[in-house]
């Protein structure tokens, strides 16, 4: 069994770069350097530090959201190491400090589902970098190769192309699909569980303690990742791999070889695709198909403490008329694609309300619109684009956003 991380070494160095990053990326169009709450989180090792003139945490907090700008040289180059080696000294002393997490319920735009988001403060959303910097040579082991959600350049677009390829260049392989989902994934995932599968691919005691701090604040039942954290949905991924791996390589079915008399494995998925916890299983033999899945549903619930949604999974038959598979936000049939229904409803709604308003609709109308720009490009839908005069609205989509570009950069310069 082969281990990880056995030489890093965690330096005040790959903290720095980690933190830089985090604090460089944008949240809803606004880069973190520039959000009030990193301003509280700058401003309290600013005090410490002795950089300021005044203890009071909210004085100072004001202070460097409105100098940050003119000196932001000195917060990059002068504070962040300093507070680089602050986390180093918790890390090592194995005590690190974070601020209770806010829950807040919210309507998932896509699906229409409620879901509970968790609302972490600025370190440790640093935190959650240099975690997931340090685990990276493990992840990108043991992640799948068709596990398609929340690392780069692994999107629906990966996931897409291969559900493509596999039903259309080995038709004859790809009749069936099986389609299933984990119920409630994030808030299945017990702590013991994964902490026991960090603790054995991980030779690293100073990461895995950072891992499992950061995970044990979570919960007070120790059970549940935190949908919204930059690090859950790694850890996610990490415990499906072991399921993808088991689909792809361990859930075979016996079947007496002929010309030898002996058992042989037969494999019977052509492929297998996960999209964070949708799981998609194509193959020709629905017979084996079945009974592979019974093994992974077994393995779902013995070793990962998973079950899937409604126990159940749907079968589909492709070569029936009208047939298709629905996942990642697109219709597969055999021989096209085309978009989700609820994504197609939107789309349609939002070209109407852009070709109704023009240059003055709503800039949040268009940067949705634009936002879903991608399913149309991707599928077929030459048709729909020439009826519903899709170029134009795009067009003017592009212009409004465009417009408001230019206003901002004004506005700052001014």
């Amino acid at each position: 069994m082969k281990r990880y991380l056995s030489n890093f070494k965690l330096t005040e160095n790959f903290i720095l770069e980690s933190m830089l990053e985090c604090l460089s990326h944008k949240t809803k169009n606004i880069v973190r350097w520039n959000r009030k709450d990193t301003s509280y989180f700058l401003a309290d090792y600013y005090i410490k530090g002795g950089f300021a003139e005044s203890e009071n945490l909210h004085e100072t907090a004001n202070f460097i959201h409105n100098d940050i700008h003119n000196n932001f040289a000195f917060y990059r180059d002068v504070l962040t190491p300093y507070i680089a080696g602050e986390l180093f000294l918790e890390i090592k002393n194995r005590n690190i400090q974070l601020s209770p997490i806010n829950y807040q319920e919210r309507v998932d735009p896509s699906s229409g589902k409620i879901r509970e988001i968790g609302i972490t403060s600025i370190k440790q959303q640093v935190y959650d970098y240099i975690c997931v910097n340090a685990l990276k040579p493990m992840l990108n082991a043991k992640i799948g190769y068709y596990q398609c959600s929340s690392i780069k350049n692994r999107g629906q677009k990966r996931a897409k192309k291969a559900i493509e390829k596999c039903i259309r260049k080995k038709y004859k392989k790809a009749r069936y699909v099986i389609k299933s989902d984990i119920k409630k994934c994030y808030q299945s995932i017990r702590h013991d569980v994964l902490f026991s599968f960090l603790k054995r691919d991980i030779k690293n005691d100073g990461v895995v303690y950072l891992a499992t701090a950061l995970v044990s604040t979570y919960s007070k039942n120790d059970v549940g990742l935190c949908i919204g954290t930059y690090l859950s949905q790694y850890l996610a991924n990490y415990l499906l791999s072991y399921a993808y791996h088991y689909a792809t390589e361990m859930a075979c079915v016996n079947r007496k070889d002929r010309k030898t008399g002996g058992i042989k494995k037969i494999h019977p998925f052509t492929r297998v695709v996960f999209y964070m916890d949708d799981m998609v299983f194509i193959g020709a033999n629905k017979k084996r198909m079945k009974r592979a899945m019974k093994m992974i549903i077994g393995y779902l619930k013995s070793t990962l403490g998973l079950e899937l949604k409604h126990d159940t999974y749907q079968v589909i038959d492709l070569f029936k008329p009208g047939s298709f598979v629905d996942v990642v936000g697109y219709r597969f049939y055999k021989d096209h694609t085309t978009i989700r229904r609820r994504i197609f409803f939107r789309i349609s709604n939002d070209i109407k309300t852009i070709r109704k308003y023009g240059v003055n609709t709503e800039l949040k109308v268009c940067r949705g619109f634009m936002s879903r720009h991608g399913f149309i490009k991707a599928s077929d839908s030459v048709k729909f684009k020439r009826k519903s005069k899709y170029d134009t609205a795009y067009q003017i989509a592009r212009e409004v956003i465009r417009n408001e570009a230019k206003n901002n950069v004004h506005g700052n310069a001014a």
